[in-house]
């Protein structure tokens, strides 16, 4: 059985602050901030795609409400 990793995205206006963690409560990265740009969005979806595990990806409620979408693969992130 592969392990869970959970990989929470706060948004906010222009940067998201970003956790990852093992099932059930072992952190492997801190929690960083990514500015929405290019570049570190697309350092986030690498970053994301080296993970080892069932990827399971939580996305801030407000942003979810707001009627944005967040499409996650292993080499693309896309935020519209």
């Amino acid at each position: 059985m592969k392990q869970i990793v959970s990989v929470g995205i706060d948004v906010s206006k222009g940067k998201s602050t970003v956790c990852a963690m093992i099932h059930p409560n072992t952190i492997i990265k801190e929690s960083f901030e990514v500015l929405h740009t290019v570049e570190e969005m697309s350092m986030l979806a690498d970053y994301i795609g080296s993970l080892d595990g069932e990827i399971r990806i939580g996305i801030n409620r407000a942003l979810s409400s707001s009627g944005c979408t967040i499409s996650v693969s292993k080499r693309l992130f896309c935020m519209c």
